[in-house]
């Protein structure tokens, strides 16, 4: 029985130490800080990476709509947890408050890089406003997209006083359609 506690407490302390402490950044298989990158559809994508996530995450996108209608938006405040398999990995998915937008937001962080998918949808009633049960339907299908890790730059008081809540997502406006001539 002694023995059967002794192997319980030796894993335990192991698994105890393959998960990094709070405050001990220098021994995490990522670079802590900010990340800039592109998304493959050309718009620039800007996330922070912490201990425990990535968020702040900001990216532009384009749409394409099942109405013929394009159109580029953007999302940011979006956070997404980080979690050990096979690597450093996060994978969110998020509606918006009225169900109408939809964002999948994954990747993997290694060292001072990051890559991985976007993916975002939205549906619209007839006369453009979001709608969960709308019949015109827009989406980015999915977008891969790479960030390096940049010098942080100090954002002004007022700046980040300004920045949405962590995690929320937002509606996506869109334009109405222009006729065909």
């Amino acid at each position: 029985m002694r023995r059967g506690l002794a192997v319980a407490a030796v894993a335990a302390a192991g698994l105890a130490a393959a998960i990094p402490a709070p405050g001990a950044s220098s021994d995490l298989p990522w670079k802590v800080g900010n990340h800039k990158g592109k998304t493959a559809q050309g718009f620039v994508l800007r996330f922070r990476a912490g201990q425990q996530s990535v968020y702040n995450i900001a990216f532009k996108y384009r749409m394409t709509c099942s109405d013929g209608v394009t159109f580029q938006g953007r999302q940011e405040g979006y956070a997404a947890p980080l979690y050990y398999d096979d690597g450093v990995r996060f994978d969110r998915t998020s509606k918006s408050a009225s169900g109408a937008t939809a964002i999948r937001f994954r990747g993997r962080i290694s060292g001072s890089k990051a890559s991985g998918k976007l993916a975002l949808a939205a549906r619209y009633d007839e006369n453009d406003n979001p709608d969960p049960k709308g019949s015109v339907e827009c989406v980015t299908r999915t977008v891969k997209w790479s960030t390096k890790r940049v010098r942080s730059r100090s954002r002004s008081r007022a700046a980040r006083a300004a920045a949405p809540a962590g995690g929320s997502v937002r509606d996506v406006p869109r334009p109405a359609p222009t006729p065909s001539r």
